[in-house]
């Protein structure tokens, strides 16, 4: 019975090792996707919003409604880009990509309301 007793330690502690391994493995990935991947995914999210799109090989059509420019700049003109800016009415897709107290001066140098966009 000790034989058997002994494999079985043997065995669980086997298994145990192989586990802790795959967990210890498991939070590396965890760790370099949060300090390699997902900054870079950051940077190039803001880059396409600072580029409206342009970074992705064409640019965002601007809004063809005057009736729906003068709504959002009304309605946004408080948030980020002050509505004038294609795709950011409230900051909050933005800020989901880039992070709280994310800073949205590189939207100001946006022009007129025409451009704006939901």
């Amino acid at each position: 019975m000790s034989e058997i007793s002994a494999s079985l330690e043997t065995l669980q502690s086997g298994v145990t090792d192989y586990l802790q391994r795959l967990i210890d493995r498991g939070k590396m990935q965890a760790t370099f996707i949060e300090r390699v991947i997902y900054p870079m995914y950051q940077a190039a999210q803001q880059d396409r919003w600072a580029s409206q799109n342009a970074t992705q090989g064409s640019n965002w059509e601007p809004l063809n409604s005057k009736q729906y420019a003068t709504y959002k700049l009304k309605k946004f003109g408080k948030y980020p880009g002050a509505g004038k800016v294609l795709m950011i009415a409230t900051g909050k897709l933005f800020g989901s990509v880039r992070g709280p107290g994310e800073d949205f001066s590189m939207f100001q140098k946006s022009s007129g309301g025409e451009s704006a966009s939901a």
